[in-house]
């Protein structure tokens, strides 16, 4: 459920910053890798 809700702000034009600040990652790059 989290995985899609990312993909869906991302391709939404949300930045990599503000999905891992919705998704309370503390760093991007674990955003990144997910």
């Amino acid at each position: 459920m989290r995985h899609t809700c990312a993909s869906l702000l991302i391709a939404d034009g949300a930045s990599i910053v503000q999905v891992a600040g919705q998704l309370r990652h503390s760093d991007p790059s674990i955003t990144l890798r997910v």
